[in-house]
This record gives C-alpha cells, structure tokens and sequence, in this order.
C-alpha cells in the first residue's frame, strides 16, 4: 500500500473513531463538504481536527508512546509542474478542538487548539516511563550551543543525558514538555465537545443581525 493511500486511509479511520465516540455521547457529527482545515463538525458547530498515531519506540529505552507530527507548512500548486510552499493556517484560526487519538490502544486527548500552535510535534502516552524528560525548546538550546556550551554541560542544565540533547537537536522539532503536559490531562476529556457552546452575540451584534435580516426582506 502507497504511503500517501495509506495516510488517507488511516485519517478518515481516525475521524470515524472520533465520531463514534461522539454519536455514543448523544452529540451528532457531521463531515464539511469543502475543506475547511477541519475534519469533523458536531451539531453545535464545535469544530474538530483529528490527528492519529501509532505506538512506537524510537530509542529502546523509554517506555512506549504516540508521536503526532503538527506541520507548520503545506505544499500548494502554482501550476501543473510547479509547487510552492506556504504556511499552514494556525489551527485556533480553523478548529476549536484538535482529537489526538492513539490507535494501537484506543486512547483519546481532546485538546485545545493553542497548545498545538507553538510545537511541531508531541510525544503522547508516555506516562509509564522513569526516564528524566527534557523541558526545553530549540531556540533556547541552540543559542546555549552558540554560546560556547557543551553537550554535557547543557545536559547537566536541563537533568537530562546528553544523547537526549543531541536527539533533541537532530531531530530539529520543538518536543517542549511544558506543553505536552497540559495536553496529557485532556485525555478522555470529551466533556469540552459535549459541552461546547458557540460564543454568546452582545445585544449589539444581535441588532445588527436582526437588521441585516430585515433589510434583505
């Protein structure tokens, strides 16, 4: 099977998952016909981006977990022969919820759009591991290697081994564990779709529509 059938293949698994676990919590769920940046829309138009993972093991050491990638660029043709690269819309712009589910064990992290925004990539599900994680973003390690410190010595700073900082820095993606672990308390968290409500309209906003509604009679 082609890699990119199977990325389709796999999403849509992913918002029926989703959408299963909704239609059992009374919430009707339904699919934009045009892409929006959203899979799913529910009846209270609470929008949701689903992203899925498999369990995996990169180093051997830690304990298994999900690895969710959060591109920051797409591909959009100019043309039938040439491409370009342009920034991805942020996701509090074009959903309210992001779903990450875990497919190997059915787990589910219902989570806010903004905590996605300021990373490239999440490790979730690693909850059984003893091994000291690394708090840190890029940035502030690559400019602590611009000023003169070791590997070691940067190491030492955030309690972690040094192999650590230099995966960190080789995989070039912001793995910052303040974040994950807000994300990690949304797990089974579906209460805030359940529960969600468009924001309320000022009395303001409210004549306006009314007015509008009345001229176009």
């Amino acid at each position: 099977m082609g890699r990119a059938r199977e990325s389709r293949l796999v999403g849509r698994a992913g918002e029926y998952a989703v959408a299963s676990q909704l239609l059992l919590r009374d919430i009707l769920v339904l699919w934009p016909s045009v892409d929006m940046g959203f899979d799913l829309e529910t009846e209270h138009h609470c929008r949701i981006q689903v992203k899925c993972g498999h369990l995996s093991n990169s180093d051997g050491r830690a304990s298994q977990h999900y690895t969710f990638l959060l591109k920051k660029q797409k591909p959009a043709p100019m043309s039938i022969y040439k491409m370009r690269v342009v920034p991805q819309r942020p996701l509090v712009e074009v959903c309210d919820y992001v779903v990450f589910w875990g497919i190997d064990q059915n787990r589910f992290w219902i989570v806010p759009p903004y905590l996605c925004d300021g990373c490239t990539g999440i490790r979730l599900g690693m909850e059984l591991t003893t091994r000291p994680r690394l708090v840190a973003k890029v940035s502030d390690v690559r400019e602590m290697v611009g000023l003169g410190y070791s590997h070691s010595q940067i190491a030492n700073y955030y309690g972690v081994a040094r192999s650590v900082i230099q995966r960190f820095l080789s995989e070039d993606r912001d793995w910052d564990e303040s974040v994950v672990s807000q994300m990690r308390v949304c797990e089974n968290s579906w209460e805030k779709i359940v529960d969600f409500k468009l924001p309320a309209i000022s009395s303001s906003q409210e004549s306006q529509v009314k007015e509008n509604s009345s001229e176009g009679l």
